[in-house]
C-alpha cells in the first residue's frame, strides 16, 4: 500500500509488531545476560531493511530500525560478553510469505533455521542463508534508482493482485 493509504491501526500494529516488541523483549532479557556476562540476542530484519521498498515503506523503515538498533547494541554490549546479531532473510517458504515450496532461492523454514543457528554470535549483521546473502550482494551492486524501480514494479504487481482479490471477496 502507499503510505498515505494505511490506517492509524495498521501503522500502530506494524510498529508494535516489529519495533516495540523487539525493544521490550531485548529489555527483558538483557539484565540477566549482563549479570551472567554472557548471552546472545538475535533479531530478524528483512531484505526490505537494506534497500528502498516502495509500497512497503513503513515495513522497510521498521526493519531498518531493527538492523541499526541491533548493530548498535552489539557495539555497546560485546565488551560485556553479550553479542547482538541481526539476521536478514529474504523469502522463506511459509504460509505468511504465501510460498508453499522451497527452492534454490527460497529455503524451507527448517533449512533457514539450520543456517541461522550456525551464524549466531559471529557477526553483528548477517544473512545466513547462502542464496539470500548472494541475492543481497547482487542488489547492493545495483544503482538505487534501478533497484527501486524493480522493487516498485514487483510490489505494484502484488498490490494489483491483492486489490483484485479484495474486490472479488466483497462482490
Amino acid at each position: 500500500m502507499y503510505f498515505d493509504e494505511l490506517s492509524e491501526d495498521q501503522v500502530h500494529s506494524l510498529v508494535e509488531l516489529n519495533v516495540t516488541s523487539t525493544l521490550h523483549m531485548t529489555r527483558l532479557v538483557l539484565p540477566t545476560m549482563v549479570a551472567k556476562k554472557n548471552g546472545a540476542v538475535v533479531n530478524l530484519a528483512s531484505a526490505a531493511s537494506r534497500n528502498p521498498s516502495p509500497l512497503l515503506a513503513l515495513y522497510s523503515g521498521a526493519k531498518s530500525f531493527i538492523e541499526l538498533f541491533s548493530q548498535s547494541l552489539d557495539a555497546e554490549y560485546k565488551g560485556k560478553g553479550i553479542r547482538v546479531q541481526v539476521q536478514t532473510p529474504l523469502f522463506v517458504a511459509t504460509k505468511l510469505a504465501k510460498i508453499r515450496k522451497a527452492s534454490l532461492t527460497v529455503p524451507s523454514p527448517a533449512g533457514y533455521a539450520k543456517a541461522a543457528v550456525r551464524f549466531i554470535g559471529y557477526e553483528d549483521s548477517v544473512s545466513p542463508y547462502w542464496s539470500h546473502a548472494f541475492q543481497l550482494y547482487l542488489m547492493s551492486c545495483m544503482p538505487k534508482p534501478v533497484l527501486s524501480a524493480i522493487v516498485f514494479n514487483m510490489h505494484a504487481g502484488l498490490r494489483k493482485r491483492g486489490l483484485k482479490k479484495k474486490i472479488e471477496k466483497s462482490a
